[in-house]
Order: structure tokens, then sequence, then C-alpha cells
């Protein structure tokens, strides 16, 4: 990368933070760290926006993700994080012990200059929300997400999750049991490296038990 393509790269960046935190809010989104985002309903929708210095600042990239977000509170209960229920509506978003989010899609808008960045912005924000209107039509609860899930290989964690939020602690458990015995951890520990799976597991149980 030349010297003035590295210049544009770190301009457009530049222009693109003043744009999401100037104009996120009065286009119906919010914002915290770099992530813009929009619950609906049961579900929160996430894009991130990034400048990819492959592509010399000509490019927006947009990252569009969504999960339920009521699935956090199981993990929580699951994984005791005593924490988590005290956070801000936020936390859904960008805290580190929450269920994983789901990646609908990712693609690139053209920047034609950085003078337009506000209108490009604008318009990305604006399809977005037309991207999640088209979503949540076809995605609307647990049983929709589960059937979108089955799209997704590595969405296992969020499966147990929706199962243990619908009290199908048995289908949860056969779950766990296959992805425990194909040595999958659920990507979190605690410090004593118990994962959310083996957490799980005896969750499930503890609840059969007392049925």
């Amino acid at each position: 990368m030349t010297r003035e393509e590295q210049r544009r790269v770190k301009e457009v960046r530049k222009q693109l933070e003043v744009c999401i935190k100037r104009l996120t809010k009065g286009c119906g989104f919010q914002k915290i760290n770099g992530y813009v985002y929009k619950f609906v309903g049961d579900f929160v929708y996430v894009a991130i926006l990034s400048i990819p210095p492959v592509d010399a600042g000509k490019n927006l990239r947009i990252d569009f993700f969504y999960k339920p977000w009521i699935l956090d509170e199981v993990f929580w209960d699951v994984f005791n994080v005593i924490e988590g229920p005290k956070q801000p509506m936020s936390f859904h978003v960008q805290g580190a012990f929450t269920a994983p989010l789901v990646l609908v899609e990712n693609y690139k808008v053209a920047v034609s200059s950085i003078e337009d960045m506000d209108t490009i912005y604008g318009a990305v924000l604006g399809e977005l929300d037309g991207k999640i209107e088209e979503h949540h039509q076809r995605v609307y609860d647990l049983k929709t997400f589960l059937l979108d899930l089955e799209s997704y290989k590595h969405q296992f964690l969020n499966r147990i999750l929706a199962e243990i939020y619908q009290q199908r602690y048995r289908a949860a458990i056969d779950l766990l049991e296959i992805a425990i015995f194909q040595g999958e951890t659920g990507g979190f520990a605690d410090s004593s490296q118990k994962n959310i799976l083996q957490y799980a597991l005896g969750y499930c149980q503890k609840l059969i038990n007392e049925e």
C-alpha cells in the first residue's frame, strides 16, 4: 500500500467514526464502541462497519449479525455470570460473556469520496433497516431461530441455549453430549478450565432430577 493509500484509509476511517457518532441515533440505531445495533422484539441486530486496508479506503465493509438477546439470560444463569443481568442493554452487543452473534451476511459498499461519507453512511443504515425488517419477518421467535441455525455448522451453543430457554432439557442434553464427545468447548471456560458446555450439562441434569 502506498503512502497516499494509507492516508486515504486513515481519513475515511476518521470520517466514518464521525458519522457513527453524529448520525446513528437519527437513523434509528444505537451505537457502542464501534458497534451499530438495533433491538427488535427478542432479537438484537448488530453491524460492524469498517474500512478494509486492502481496499485502500475505497470500500466500506459491513458485517451484519443477529441473535435472540434473551439467550444471554440463559447464558448468564448457566455460566454463573452474576453481574450479567445488572448490565445495560448494550452488554448484549459487546459483552464478553454473552451468547454468540450469528452472521447474516457481509458485504461492501463503495466510498466514492470522503465528502460523501454522510450520505453513504445514511444509505447503509437505511439498507440495514430494510434487511432487519425482512430478516425479522422470517426469523421472529426461537422456533424459527432454530430452523435458521440448521444452515450454521458451528452454532451449537446457541442451539443448546435455545433448548434450555424453552425448558427442553433432554433435547439440550442430547446436543451437549454430542458436542462434548466431539471435543467442543463452546468457546468459554472459567478459571478452573471448566467450559460452558460442561456447566450446561450439569445445569440440565440438575433440573431434570428436580422434575
